[in-house]
């Protein structure tokens, strides 16, 4: 296998070809319940069946709410794509709390 790639004649190494490794390691995550917030204030939970390096992800047995709403109600969704672009932060669920505001 080649580990570099030529343009016009140029040859690049195999590490300036576009690779990237992904900045979270989340194999360790796979099978395990996660929670996902996105971009748009939406909070999903559900079992973490595979990802890629653009940190698309799938779970399944998906259920929803948002940020915004006190005591979100919630809404199952099934199996899911999050876009890797909405994906804002990824947490195991059973580390997963809400702590008492300490500005109260």
């Amino acid at each position: 296998m080649r580990r570099g790639h030529s343009l016009s004649g140029l040859e690049f190494p195999a590490a300036m070809s576009g690779s990237r490794e992904s900045v979270l390691e989340l194999s360790g995550l796979v099978g395990e319940p996660v929670v996902v917030r996105t971009s748009d204030g939406r909070e999903v939970m559900g079992t973490l069946q595979g990802y890629d390096q653009l940190l698309n992800l799938v779970l399944h047995e998906c259920a929803e709410t948002t940020v915004q709403e006190e005591g979100g109600k919630g809404r199952n969704l099934g199996t899911v794509v999050c876009r890797g672009t909405a994906v804002t932060s990824v947490m195991p669920a059973k580390t997963f709390g809400q702590i008492p505001n300490p500005f109260v």
